[in-house]
Order: structure tokens, then sequence, then C-alpha cells
């Protein structure tokens, strides 16, 4: 076979003929020995096939282009996108319905505690499964809600506070935490943490959000809104609005130091805003109020108060001791941090004047401190040369056949009144304004 070849390559080479290149280059690809085999078969035909240079494209075939590679690999991560997107939102719902669940668990604890009148319920059985993947629960909140409590929740992300705001609606309202862990206005918004309550009434049911009770005057939202002990819920109605039209304040002819002119409307309106409380750091008001009366405060003592809270010029009401509490009368009954009801009576005993303690509706104490009832007007917070770091929520004073002669709330005051846009007390029953005479600024809870 090889002489054959060698041959024939011989003769191609040495021919000079032009058709030399395609006979050597059939003879390299291809070649077809005849080969004889015994026991009588036929000749049998062997095709022997070089290998291909490397590199060379095969005829009739191609490879894929980049704009499909492209094309492909876009919609792979279109759908990875569409797939991550899908399962946070599982995820989300998930862990929203695990955290309903799991306050809904607590609830039906609560509302057995407080159905066998175990006046302070707590969840400290639940302390171990306290943390979850939706956020984090607390202890159950009675403070500031009447017929209601809250559980507890924090560090709730913003997805899962959504999710569940769609899960509960209004049936289950939820309600963000103040600093001191009471509970404020419904959340609608979620932000990007949340620490809030879910509300449930004492019977387990929803606390729906057309019937949300009060707890006292400090729960009503307008500025001349009362508060029914009885019904425990606030008749917001406003201000009486003289309905002729103005140009100036003056025009409005009210004795309601809130009402102003509306210069665009040309209307009269209501410019105080009602807060929840003032909060005094240095700043005193001065109120006209004298004589032997009867009065209601609700205050919270804060920790760095010095001294005096509340009192005449002459003789003050109570101090700051040690171990966080405040006294009267020498005995240590007021708690820092407490939002507490206290009702200070002037009686006349005699040839003296008795004094009557009441903190939340329980009496403490009384003594006889003057001798007569005192000719010097009332005072907030700061009194003779000491400060008190307090919040007050309301104030009223009442005659001692318990008519009440005044009403004091905190509002911030429109601009052009005699607050000048600042924080101030009104009077709901004389329609006055009372602001600060002393030194520093008040704060509300829109500032904190």
């Amino acid at each position: 076979m090889d002489k054959l070849f060698n041959k024939e390559l011989k003769a191609a080479g040495s021919s000079g003929s032009t058709d030399a290149a395609p006979r050597m280059t059939e003879m390299c690809g291809r070649f077809t020995p005849s080969l004889s085999l015994r026991g009588g078969f036929a000749n049998e035909a062997i095709s022997y096939r070089l290998p291909r240079p490397i590199g060379l494209a095969m005829t009739g075939q191609g490879g894929r282009s980049m704009v499909e590679m492209l094309s492909t690999l876009a919609i792979m991560g279109i759908l990875t996108v569409a797939g991550v997107a899908a399962y946070n939102s599982a995820m989300n719902r998930y862990r929203a319905n695990t955290l309903i669940s799991e306050a809904q668990r607590r609830a039906v604890v609560v509302a057995g505690q407080i159905g066998f009148n175990r006046r302070e319920p707590s969840l400290t059985e639940f302390e171990p499964y306290n943390k979850t993947s939706a956020g984090e629960f607390g202890d159950v909140i009675t403070e500031g809600l009447y017929k209601q409590f809250g559980i507890q929740v924090s560090g709730v992300k913003k997805s899962v506070c959504e999710n569940i705001l769609n899960t509960l609606g209004e049936a289950t309202p939820i309600r963000r935490l103040s600093k001191a862990g009471t509970p404020t206005t419904p959340i609608i918004v979620c932000k990007d943490t949340n620490d809030f309550l879910i509300i449930y009434n004492d019977d387990m049911q929803g606390a729906t959000s057309d019937t949300e009770y009060a707890i006292d005057d400090s729960s009503c939202k307008s500025v001349c809104g009362t508060f029914n002990p009885e019904t425990h819920l606030c008749n917001e109605s406003d201000c009486e609005i003289p309905t002729n039209t103005c140009t100036v304040d003056t025009d409005c002819n009210t004795n309601n130091e809130c009402i102003v002119c509306d210069t665009t409307a040309g209307l009269c309106k209501n410019g105080c805003e009602r807060v929840e409380y003032l909060e005094s750091t240095g700043p005193r008001i001065t109120l006209d109020v004298t004589g032997c009366l009867k009065s209601e405060f609700k205050v919270q003592l804060l920790p760095d108060s010095k001294r005096t809270v509340i009192g005449y010029d002459s003789w003050k009401w109570w101090g700051k001791t040690t171990n966080n509490t405040y006294e009267f009368n020498g005995d240590s009954s007021l708690l820092v941090g407490n939002r507490d009801i206290i009702n200070y009576n002037l009686i006349p005993n005699g040839n003296s004047v008795k004094n009557e303690f009441y903190l939340n509706n329980s009496f403490i104490s009384s003594r006889s401190i003057v001798t007569s009832c005192p000719n010097q007007f009332f005072k907030l917070f700061n009194i003779g040369s000491f400060d008190s770091h307090t919040k007050i929520y309301y104030a009223k004073f009442y005659e001692l056949n318990n008519t009440l002669v005044r009403d004091f709330v905190p509002v911030i005051t429109p601009a052009s009144s005699k607050g000048g846009d600042k924080p101030c007390m009104f009077d709901k029953v004389s329609q006055k304004l009372f602001c600060n005479v002393g030194s520093g600024t008040f704060k509300t809870n829109k500032d904190n």
C-alpha cells in the first residue's frame, strides 16, 4: 500500500500537471485499498479519513451569536429577580401571619387574666418565645387604654408591618408607642422599623376604630372637646366659631382667644391645636385662680426634676425625695415616670384650711397648712427658685360645691394670638390662653 501511495505521489509531483494539487488532496483525504479476503468473500472498500485541522468550521454548521446569548442571559435574570421578589413577598406574608398568630395567643391569655379580675395581667410565661423572625414581643400594655389592652411588638420591618396592616385592617388597629411605652396614634404608614401595640378589647374582640375609648380628658383631640366619664368617650365638638366674614382677628368678635381670622378664606376659624401635654424644662405659667378650691391634675414627673411642681408662692405641694419618688406631707407616694391623676383640695376647717391629697383616686393624706384661703395666683411648674421637669396633661379647678371654674388643656397657639405660635394652656371655661411667663420654653408631644 505504501509503495502504491508513493508511486502516485511521485507521478503527480513530476508531471507538472495543474491537477497535481487536486490529486494530492484526494489522496490525502481518502485512500481506498482493495483487500482480498480468504474464504471467497467479495472485496470490501474501507475508507480512511484524516482528521480535520483544528479551527476550521464544519461545512453547513454555525454557533450562537452574541445577541442571542445576551438575550438568553437577560431572560434568565428577569426570571431570577421575579422569583426572588415572589419569595420575599411570600416570606413577608408568612412573617406577618406568624406575628399576628403569636399576638392572638398572648391576647387570649391576657383576656382570661382580666376576666378573672387580675389587676395587672402579665405575659411572663411567653418570655422564652418573644423573639421571632417578624419582630420581638414585649409585655401587655393597659395604661392609656379603657376596656382594651395592647400586645407590644418591636423591631418590625416595613414590609412585614404593611402586610399586618393589610391583614388586620381596621378590625384590630395597631398603634404607635410613645417613649413612655404608652399607645399614641394608629399606624397608617409604616416606617423602616416599627414599634407598636396590637389593640384588643377585653373580650378579645377586635378593637374597632370607630369605638375609640378615652381614659380621661387628655384623650380628647379637639380644643373644646369634653370627656364623658360614664361612657369613656370624648365629645369632640370644637369651639363655637363665628360665621361672619373677617379681614383681621378682631372682626371675629369673640372672647375665645383661640379664634382667629383666616385671611385667605375671609372666615373665622379655630387657630389652636390641641396637644397631649406640655413639658416644662424651666418655664412657668401663672393661672388666674385663687382661694379655697378643689383641683385635679394629670402629671408625669420626670427623673431630673428638682423640686416643686405645682403650688403658690408661699407654699409648695410636693418635692423630690430619694429612690425616684416624690413626697407630699412626708408621704413618698408619687413614682417618677408614672402618669398620675392628682386631686388636691383646699377646704376651710374652722380657723385654718385643710388640704386633702389624693393619688389616682386613692386618699393619701391631709393636714392644715394655712390659716385662710390663699389669695395668690396659682402657678404651674416653676415656683419660687425651683424648676420642675414635668409633663402636664390637664388641670381642672372646682368650687367647693363641685362647680367647674377652670378647665385647662395644652394647646399650640396661632402665630397672631397671645401665645404667638407657642405652647400654652387654654381654659375652656373662660376661653383664655395662659402662656409662659418665665424663662425657657415648653415642649409638647409633637417635639418628642
